[in-house]
């Protein structure tokens, strides 16, 4: 792909190969391309990284009850106390930014539980 800027006879070519006979300028370190998700993801991340106080409560009581054998049962327990099934919360990924979307969606679901966990 080929095209002109503005008149100013400057052009760009765009191709993609695997011919290791054609060398890039600087090793080809100036022709990194960005996936749109992969931005999407950096920009959730840093957003989220505002909320890390928020987060990180529901996150420690979260690792509690996935590490200690006396925490799942307390967990049980509460959950039967609450009238919700027990469900295992998953941690989210920084590599996955829906993950901290599904982790508040179960913590709000099961605040109660966690809320009294927590104190």
């Amino acid at each position: 792909m080929e095209e002109e800027y503005n008149g100013f006879n400057i052009k760009t070519r765009i191709f993609f190969t695997e011919d290791p006979s054609i060398k890039f300028v600087l090793n080809g370190s100036l022709m990194h391309v960005r996936c749109c998700a992969h931005i999407l993801n950096l920009c959730v991340q840093d957003g989220l990284d505002e909320l890390r106080t928020l987060l990180e409560p529901i996150r420690n009581v979260i690792r509690w009850i996935r590490a200690a054998r006396s925490a799942k049962r307390i967990f049980k327990q509460k959950c039967d106390e609450y009238g919700l099934r027990k469900k295992v919360i998953v941690l989210d990924t920084p590599t996955r930014w829906n993950s901290t979307y599904k982790l508040l969606h179960d913590a709000i679901a099961y605040r109660d539980v966690l809320t009294d966990m927590y104190n």
